[in-house]
């Protein structure tokens, strides 16, 4: 009893943050166990995480629990080389660490039904990349010799979905079994985005400069909101066979708790400029604007295969329906900058939409029990993207995210076992490569007609590499 009171103590005390991507489903696992097989359990699963993965297995599940389960800790990196410039890079690095999932179950007496309640940390993210550069550079061809440039990018991104729920499973008879559980969720989401150039020239006295161009630009978003989902699945054998299928509903939203607050200003004096002559200044804010956000229909399906008595392979397909382009902020009134339609790169602030593609991930996994306390897991996931580009004209419409590429994980840990819990300990590597993005700024090569910043091209190369220690615990009150 003073283990486990210890390790409640340790697990709460973890600060709760994670790094992670903005555009894609399975970065975050729920409950250790499953997350050391990589989520490929939809076939045979009987603990907490049942209620996420597939109610079904709730079914099999034979005692009372407590289970929480943690991201102990972990290290995240994204460059984005070139993402400012020409050899400019954007970097974002974290060490923290975050909960996936504490639950209980209770098994009723007698009767083949188990009832999970459960609080699921679903989508966590934290992206903090910003660049500065001070350099001389022959902007102005009116001024003889190089002008002082300063610009300057910052990007930042908070995202907390969270998920509380019951879940209900019932064993119909040896070979089948069904559940049910209802989610809902609540997603709070922060994006800062702040640009600016100024050019200077220097007078006799070095100390002093004039400014005589410059430009800033600052977008601020507060996005919340609050929906309703359904699950709904499945599992039963056939032979030396396990089979399940899961069923995850879209999402629905609850108006009255969806709102988001909205603020960005602009300002630019460019007189050498061919197309401004006048300083250009403009400012939108709105608070209380009604949000919408979307999930897609989910469908799993899942296989378990004994290889021998101590060793089972795990299999698991999920497809995710398309999402056609909506809008996820819809202002009361149609307000947007006042800026002239020849200011390139500006875009529609308060046309703010989300599209999801088609998708289909896979996971497979292996558990190997070494001894009757000791079991060894390994996974591994496909995790691609599915922010719909093509559908978002990024001239007109605005989406909240920078980054859009396919990740891929491995998966691996122990679980112990005593008698009245288990302890597990695992790891995971995440990693993923983007060729050929679009520079987000060009502070390399500023141009006095391009807003005091450089052309944009597609020479940014994206790379992300994360590596995670999670752990979990699980306490029954009477194990059978």
């Amino acid at each position: 009893m003073q283990n486990f009171k210890y390790l409640i103590f340790l697990f709460f005390s973890i600060p709760f943050a994670l790094y992670s991507q903005e555009f894609n489903y399975w970065m975050d696992g729920v409950g250790a166990r499953s997350t050391m097989l990589a989520g490929a359990i939809t076939a045979n699963i009987s603990d907490n995480s049942a209620i996420f993965y597939n109610p079904g297995g709730l079914a099999n599940i034979t005692n009372s629990s407590l289970s929480v389960s943690s991201n102990g800790y972990y290290y995240s990196a994204l460059n984005i080389e070139n993402g400012a410039g020409t050899d400019f890079d954007l970097r974002s690095n974290t060490l923290s660490s975050q909960p996936q999932i504490v639950s209980f179950v209770q098994k009723v007496p007698k009767l083949p039904i188990s009832l999970t309640l459960a609080s699921l940390n679903r989508h966590s993210t934290y992206i903090n990349t910003n660049y500065r550069t001070t350099m001389k550079y022959d902007i102005l061809s009116e001024i003889p010799g190089d002008e002082l440039y300063i610009g300057s990018y910052s990007y930042t991104s908070r995202i907390k979905e969270t998920w509380v729920g019951f879940g209900y499973g019932k064993k119909v008879n040896n070979n089948l079994g069904i559940g049910f559980s209802a989610f809902g969720t609540f997603r709070d989401q922060e994006m800062l985005l702040t640009k600016s150039a100024d050019v200077y020239i220097t007078n006799v006295d070095s100390i002093n400069l004039e400014v005589i161009s410059n430009t800033f630009e600052q977008s601020n978003m507060i996005y919340r909101n609050a929906g309703l989902l359904f699950l709904v699945g499945a599992t039963w054998s056939y032979n030396k066979f396990r089979f399940g299928v899961n069923l995850t509903t879209p999402r629905i939203n609850i108006k009255f708790l969806a709102s988001s607050d909205l603020k960005r200003n602009y300002y630019l004096y460019n007189p050498f400029s061919v197309n401004d002559t006048l300083p250009i200044k403009a400012s939108y804010w709105e608070d209380k604007v009604h949000s919408v956000f979307k999930s897609p229909l989910t469908l799993d399906l899942g296989i378990e295969y004994p290889i021998d008595s101590v060793t089972f392979a795990y299999g698991k397909i999920s497809f995710f329906a398309p999402i056609n382009k909506y809008k996820i902020l819809i202002p009361e009134e149609i307000t947007d900058l006042d800026i002239p339609s020849e200011t390139p790169d500006i875009g529609s602030f308060t046309n703010m939409v989300l599209a999801n593609k088609f998708l289909v991930n896979i996971a497979v996994s292996i558990r190997r029990r070494v001894s009757e306390k000791l079991e060894v897991l390994l996974g591994f996931k496909t995790d691609f993207n599915y922010l719909n580009k093509k559908s978002i004209d990024v001239t007109q419409e605005f989406y909240p995210g920078q980054t859009y590429w396919n990740l891929y994980h491995l998966t691996g840990g122990v679980v112990w076992s005593w008698e009245k819990f288990d302890m597990s300990l695992g790891g995971s590597y995440t990693f993923g490569v983007k060729n050929n993005i679009k520079q987000y700024v060009n502070l390399s090569s500023p141009s006095v007609d391009n807003n005091l910043y450089g052309v944009r091209d597609y020479s940014a190369k994206a790379k992300f590499n994360q590596a995670s220690l999670f752990l979990g615990f699980t306490y029954f009150f009477s194990r059978f």
